[in-house]
């Protein structure tokens, strides 16, 4: 990830495109979770505000894939994890 710039092309492809782009980073993003597991979540915590923003987005289908990586995100975290996104959630 680090070797190929990957997790800052797509903070930036969800935080300045447009909604086809932010859609598909978002889909990477849970792509990348359900496949890395464990091995993901340093990055879920750089992550969190850009998925956060991306669910009062105005287009429905960026709304949804913000849904489909949530899940995946929580789905997979440990308990260190979870201790570490609640607060930023709350």
């Amino acid at each position: 990830l680090k070797q190929h710039d990957l997790i800052p092309t797509l903070e930036d492809a969800c935080a300045n495109g447009s909604p086809p782009s932010k859609q598909g980073a978002l889909f990477a993003f849970e792509l990348l979770c359900e496949r890395l597991r464990l091995l993901f979540e340093p990055y879920v915590i750089v992550i969190l505000p850009l998925l956060l923003k991306c669910f009062s987005d105005g287009s429905d289908h960026v709304r949804k894939a913000a849904h489909g990586a949530a899940k995946a995100i929580m789905k997979n975290l440990s308990q260190h994890g979870v201790k570490l996104v609640l607060p930023k959630i709350l």
